[in-house]
């Protein structure tokens, strides 16, 4: 142990060892530090201070005394909150959070400047602005929250339209299906069928016209939506619907000018 005395009121203070150097307050209040041996000569047993008893457990049978209650200060409560004098006091009103009132915008000014007059109004949020509040993009006039939308929408990849993958797949089918009606047609030509190879010519014409049809509305929609992509197979399936056509009105030309000689 390290024995040391205050430096203010001179208390003996008593300290372990591995404590040395640390501060330590005096209960005057005046802070110390642990020295690194002690400047005071232990205490002997008769100044050190007699440990209080403990309360010995009254014996069996005998009540237990009982601990007198010390009386609290009277509080300072607020008697216009309460009804009476023993009531407790009420507690306060809940306050709702306030709400943001929304901003309301006036056509005539501008909608970050107040003291501007409106000279642009944006062509997505149409609200009115002033010069240096818009740019334009493309030939539209923007706000800076729609050009920074616009930006993001493009920088986004391709979508291939799902029509245009059915209109390049029905191109593939329908080109050997119509070769194949048109050479059963032409065949039965031969036989002497006019009414079949006229019927398989027909059928065959169906198949090409079904694949333009796909074709040019998987286009549109190509050129109404942004950012979607498949112009090359919409384009595909619109030569060969083209090819297929020419070569059925071909091959039923032939068959119906054949026909005619045999009549």
């Amino acid at each position: 142990m390290i024995w040391y005395a205050c430096k203010k009121c001179g208390k003996r203070h008593g300290r372990a060892e591995n404590l040395s150097g640390s501060m330590v307050f005096c209960e005057c209040g005046f802070g110390n530090r642990v020295p690194w041996s002690s400047t005071m000569s232990e205490p002997t047993a008769e100044e050190s201070p007699a440990p209080i008893p403990l309360p010995l457990p009254p014996p069996a049978g005998r009540p237990r005394p009982s601990i007198p209650s010390i009386p609290l200060p009277p509080r300072d409560f607020d008697d216009s909150r309460r009804g009476g004098r023993d009531e407790p006091p009420l507690s306060p009103p809940f306050r709702s959070k306030p709400r943001k009132e929304s901003r309301r915008v006036n056509p005539k000014f501008c909608l970050n400047h107040d003291e501007l007059p409106t000279e642009h109004t944006c062509a997505h949020c149409h609200l009115p602005f002033c010069s240096k509040c818009v740019l334009d993009m493309q030939g539209e006039i923007l706000c800076g929250p729609c050009k920074n939308f616009k930006v993001r929408g493009m920088q986004r990849p391709t979508r291939v339209t799902p029509l245009s993958t059915v209109t390049a797949v029905g191109a593939l089918v329908a080109g050997p299906l119509c070769f194949c009606l048109t050479s059963i047609g032409a065949g039965m030509q031969s036989q002497g069928v006019g009414v079949g190879a006229l019927f398989f010519g027909l059928v065959g014409l169906l198949l090409p016209i079904g694949v333009l049809v796909l074709s040019f509305w998987a286009l549109k929609d190509i050129e109404s939506k942004p950012r979607t992509g498949g112009r090359a197979l919409a384009l595909t399936g619109t030569a060969a619907g083209l090819i297929g056509v020419l070569w059925c009105v071909t091959v039923t030309l032939v068959v119906i000018v054949k026909l005619t000689q045999q009549q």
